[in-house]
């Protein structure tokens, strides 16, 4: 992959994860990474909008989330 391309995926990932929806993941995605030194693990959102719950499906390519726990 090119520079330019990794640039420009880069700026999708960022924008993707600004959504208000993903907000909240993004965040404790960040402290789960800070907390076990690389990607791995479980993180959980408590009271999940239905905005959330859509994106977050809609990111993981599943069907919408009932629970507000995820």
């Amino acid at each position: 992959m090119s520079n330019r391309s990794e640039q420009q995926a880069g700026k999708k990932a960022a924008e993707f994860f600004t959504r208000p929806g993903l907000s909240r993941l993004a965040v404790k995605l960040y402290e789960k990474y800070i907390e076990v030194g690389q990607v791995g693990g479980q993180v959980m959102l408590m009271d999940a909008t239905v905005d959330e719950r859509r994106d977050i499906a809609s990111f993981l390519g599943k069907p919408l989330y009932a629970d507000t726990r995820l």
